[in-house]
């Protein structure tokens, strides 16, 4: 039972790709920006989605690590009916109203600024919670 993560997931589809629960197997990565001349930003789409038959409402999404400041959500303006994820501001997170065990699609970007010289140790984790009805 629980809310889980998925690459190239289709909105109100069950498809995709389960994104890494803990063991690296399928992490999200953003390559190719270091070094850069100028900003450079990456986005990709992720869904969740609750396990068969739930439902669970007030769905936060945050993001927790070291450089979770380099991140923000989008796609969020998307009308899904009463289910219209909100963003919480920059770097604050996302709050969608409902999930079922159909994909809720958002946006997560990923930015670099030039003066990075390195790939820094950008892990950062995709974390939810909510209220099972």
């Amino acid at each position: 039972m629980g809310l889980h993560f998925y690459l190239n997931g289709t909105e109100g589809q069950k498809d995709g790709t389960l994104i890494s629960s803990g063991d690296l197997t399928n992490p999200i990565v953003f390559d190719g920006m270091y070094p850069g001349s100028a900003t450079v930003k990456k986005t990709v789409n992720v869904a969740i989605r609750a396990d068969a038959g739930e439902v669970w409402r007030f769905v936060n999404i945050v993001l927790k690590g070291t450089h979770a400041h380099r991140f923000t959500f989008g796609g969020y303006q998307r009308a899904m009916g009463n289910s219209a994820p909100i963003a919480l501001g920059e770097g604050g997170g996302l709050l969608i109203l409902k999930v079922t065990d159909t994909n809720k699609v958002f946006q997560l970007t990923a930015a670099a600024a030039p003066t990075d010289t390195g790939s820094p140790d950008t892990t950062v984790k995709l974390v939810s919670w909510g209220w099972q009805y």
